[in-house]
């Protein structure tokens, strides 16, 4: 299988607004088959819009039916999937997965919606603990969507489906995209072995598991971490919990509070070092 990844990002004072944790996962990605991640900075409108978002992933979807691939995998700037999503969505017999993660506007609700029919979308199965339960124990389960969070989208699916914005309703296309498939038949399933964190707010936020708290730490020398952020010795920025114990141990930073360091060094989490991933033009990692 051969794999578009896109992620749509923008830039603050200059600097790529994509968290480094992120593109740490997205550019180590355990997978069997190819991928090529592009990075997407086309912003057509000055201003924070949902309707950039849109763009972006219509111009994604261009990308992947002119191009030789068989799906496309929406990861947005501020997600971190496990090292082996990729693989395991591809994996999965359907031509719309999800990866489950906490959406953050409202109640911190997961993004797998209940399967209610081919006619209208279903509620978070969050809201329904018995059969959210059903789901983990399965591993997966059939839904309605949504959001472009960590989806992979199959070549069949995204021939059928253009990606619009509701009748101006859903800026970002996502809930449209959901609507669309199940118009056209097209089963969506969420993996719940993908359990994907979302940044917000100094914190990553994880289904079932709670809040990871960023650390602060200071740069004892000049380092490029994971991801490729550039940090100046005497910098002081805060990064994930995942990726302090290395740098620490490797005398490249110090974190700036005992238990903060102690947290992050209990709490880090086994990071992937297979790295398959091949960057087209304009891609970053």
């Amino acid at each position: 299988m051969k794999v578009l990844a896109f992620t749509p990002t923008y830039r603050v004072n200059g600097e790529m607004a994509m968290r480094p944790e992120t593109a740490a996962a997205v550019g180590t990605q355990v997978f069997d088959g190819v991928y090529d991640w592009v990075v997407g900075e086309d912003n057509p409108w000055p201003y924070p819009t949902h309707k950039n978002v849109l763009h972006q992933y219509q111009n994604a979807r261009r990308m992947c039916l002119e191009g030789d691939y068989d799906a496309l995998w929406t990861i947005e700037h501020d997600m971190l999937p496990p090292a082996d999503a990729l693989q395991r969505m591809s994996c999965t017999p359907a031509q719309v997965v999800y990866g489950v993660y906490l959406l953050r506007h409202g109640s911190l609700v997961l993004n797998a919606w209940e399967y209610i029919g081919d006619r209208n979308l279903g509620e978070s199965l969050s809201l329904y603990p018995e059969k959210l339960e059903a789901a983990r124990e399965r591993g997966s389960v059939r839904v309605c969507g949504c959001g472009w969070g960590c989806t992979l989208i199959h070549r069949p699916a995204l021939e059928r489906i253009e990606f619009r914005d509701g009748g101006g309703e859903n800026p970002a296309g996502d809930l449209a995209f959901a609507h669309a498939a199940l118009a056209e038949g097209i089963a969506s399933v969420a993996r719940f072995d993908v359990l994907c964190g979302h940044y917000e707010d100094g914190r990553w936020l994880w289904p079932f598991r709670g809040v990871d708290v960023m650390v602060k730490v200071e740069a004892l020398k000049d380092v490029v971490i994971p991801g490729g952020m550039r940090l100046a010795k005497g910098q002081q920025v805060e990064i994930s919990p995942g990726l302090v114990e290395d740098l620490v141990r490797g005398g490249y930073v110090r974190v700036l509070s005992d238990e903060l360091e102690t947290a992050a060094m209990e709490g880090a989490p086994e990071q992937a070092v297979k790295k398959t991933a091949r960057r087209r033009k304009g891609a970053v990692g």
